[in-house]
């Protein structure tokens, strides 16, 4: 079960590497709609959202489909989605320790992708809104605003999601895989993933070694990134009455925008950001890497930065 993150290249991989090379046993996003990906999208949804009345209800149905996924069982039937990393998911966990606490597929390896909170942060905010109208300060802050149990970025705390997984599935059985890794060091990252896929590590180097950015730093205040053209009309979308245009002309319209690309100007995460976003997730980064044997170090994770003495005497 791979949950995620978000903005850890979970596309690249569930489109390149578990679409391509495990599609008969692959219950994730598949970008096209077809009666495996509408099955999958009813067992996430009756995982998120159904009451526990109706989820026992299902339950067996969901069973089911899962079992119809395995040739035989020593098949490793992969689930992917990044929404099982998010909110409620303490109560998704349970859900999906049902689902899977059954005789024949009783063992369950939890794969989370994890990336450095700053980045993390700030290209969902990239994402969200391309530089425009909404500085990333203000969106920091207002993430930041409610208490910590309700907060935006609470959910970006590694280590709980750890211990929650690890509670119910046993700390052998979750791997935490780096994005950074997989960005600098693909090959580190591709060797870890195939041991858990059952894939050939060259066919996931071969993957992930020709995956390019679209960004190219410019200066140290700022960055220009290639976006979709299409993000600008999309406020057109919404204020011009277009109705007279047939659904399939609107479609064709929006694709020929998103297929221009031009470079936005953006300001780049300021010190000050940063030592915010360290200041929430050090604490919990930390007790990551003790438990978790990660250097997170490397990659200038938010940790508890360690006085000269003490390491003078761990030395």
């Amino acid at each position: 079960i791979h949950i995620g993150y978000p903005k850890t290249a979970t596309t690249t991989i569930q489109k390149n590497i578990f679409m391509k090379y495990c599609s008969s046993r692959y219950m994730g996003k598949k970008y096209i709609q077809d009666e495996i990906s509408n099955n999958l999208d009813s067992i996430i949804d009756s995982l998120l959202f159904d009451s526990e009345t109706i989820f026992d209800i299902k339950l067996s149905s969901h069973i089911e489909i899962i079992k119809s996924y395995a040739k035989n069982i020593n098949d490793k039937i992969i689930i992917s989605n990044e929404i099982l990393s998010k909110k409620y998911y303490q109560i998704i966990i349970a859900r999906l320790d049902r689902l899977f606490n059954i005789q024949d597929y009783s063992k369950c390896e939890i794969i989370i992708t994890l990336r450095n909170q700053k980045e993390l942060i700030f290209s969902q905010y990239i994402e969200k809104y391309k530089g425009n109208n909404k500085k990333f300060n203000e969106y920091l802050q207002n993430g930041l605003s409610s208490p910590y149990d309700n907060c935006l970025y609470s959910v970006y705390d590694f280590y709980e999601i750890y211990q929650a997984y690890s509670l119910v599935f046993g700390k052998s059985s979750v791997h935490i895989l780096l994005y950074e890794d997989l960005k600098y060091n693909p090959k580190i990252f591709s060797m870890k993933l195939s041991d858990l896929i059952n894939v050939d590590e060259s066919l996931i180097y071969n993957v992930l070694a020709t995956k390019k950015e679209n960004i190219k730093k410019k200066d140290k205040a700022y960055f220009f990134k290639k976006i979709s053209i299409n993000n600008y009309f999309s406020r057109m979308y919404q204020s011009v009455n277009i109705d007279f245009l047939s659904q399939k002309n609107k479609n064709y319209i929006k694709k020929i925008f998103s297929n221009i690309l031009i470079e936005k100007k953006i300001a780049k995460i300021t010190i000050n950001e940063e030592n915010i976003i360290d200041k929430y997730f050090e604490e919990s980064n930390t007790l990551l890497t003790k438990y978790c044997d990660l250097d997170l170090e490397k990659y200038n994770y938010p940790l508890v930065k360690r006085k000269n003495s003490d390491k003078t005497n761990r030395d």
